[in-house]
């Protein structure tokens, strides 16, 4: 999947955090409006946007990168940071594209829905928007219908990723897609549930079978990494989002077909 908001540093020490939550009182309100330039785009791709464009606010790096921050010394992964209390508040955050590089220079969030990469046919992919917040999280590619190579799996993704956010650790989806080798065929993932402290439950495909997978905090990436000597792109391993754990056993598989229901091109 699949992340946000934040304040300056004199906010952020001065406003007391709960257990549940690394954004401070009153963080939506100390936020401006975006300009409606920079939504309208999305407004288009998600027409059900448009009801609540008076609850949005647009969070900057400098305010992300304190709860950013916070969410990594307190051990989260991102499927806790995206689906905690803030999530499920009365605010949309919108991040732009500037914002989401940032963060993506900054922090390894472990997600399937990758800020930006090549994808399997060496093409660059890019996430220009994201929305978070009213119980769910938005996000946005500059392009449709493309596959990512994640670990040992193939995750493909739409231009418009959702997650309903029903509750903390909770995700229904739509516009993510896995291959399942097996089959040798895209089963949809309808539905992802943080299961204990450190492990989800995937269920994909028609029949919504369950995959348990691992899951990994969110990091600070290390700037010694941008030094290091570059290695040919075919030599270097595509690090897993989720433990290599996520593989459909042929236990579940058994007298299962893929005649039916194919995932959408």
């Amino acid at each position: 999947m699949l992340f946000l908001s934040g304040m300056i540093l004199l906010l952020f020490s001065a406003s007391p955090l709960s257990a549940d939550t690394v954004f401070p009182s009153g963080f939506c309100e100390s936020l401006s409006k975006p300009a409606p330039e920079k939504i309208a785009p999305y407004l288009t791709i998600a027409p059900e946007l448009e009801g609540v464009k008076n609850s949005m606010r647009e969070v900057t790096f400098e305010k992300m990168d304190p709860l950013l921050a916070e969410a990594v010394a307190r051990g989260w992964s991102a499927v806790d940071f995206f689906s905690e209390d803030a999530i499920r508040g009365q605010c949309l955050y919108f991040i732009s594209k500037e914002a989401l590089n940032q963060v993506h220079a900054k922090y390894n969030l472990h997600v399937l829905t990758k800020i930006k990469g090549t994808d399997t046919g060496g093409q660059p992919f890019q996430m220009n928007a994201m929305f978070t917040g009213l119980s769910d999280n938005f996000m946005f590619y500059n392009r449709d219908s493309f596959t990512i190579q994640d670990g040992d799996r193939q995750i493909r993704l739409r231009q418009k990723v959702r997650e309903r956010v029903p509750g903390a650790g909770r995700f229904i989806v739509t516009g993510m897609s896995v291959y399942v080798s097996q089959l040798g065929t895209w089963w949809d993932i309808n539905t992802a549930e943080k299961k204990g402290s450190n492990q989800m439950e995937i269920r994909a495909g028609p029949f919504n079978i369950a995959q348990t997978v691992s899951l990994s905090p969110i990091t600070i990436r290390q700037p010694s990494a941008t030094k290091k000597k570059k290695i040919k792109a075919s030599a270097m391993p595509v690090p897993a989002a989720f433990g290599q754990d996520f593989d459909f056993q042929s236990k579940q598989l058994k007298g299962v077909t893929a005649i039916w229901l194919p995932v959408r091109p």
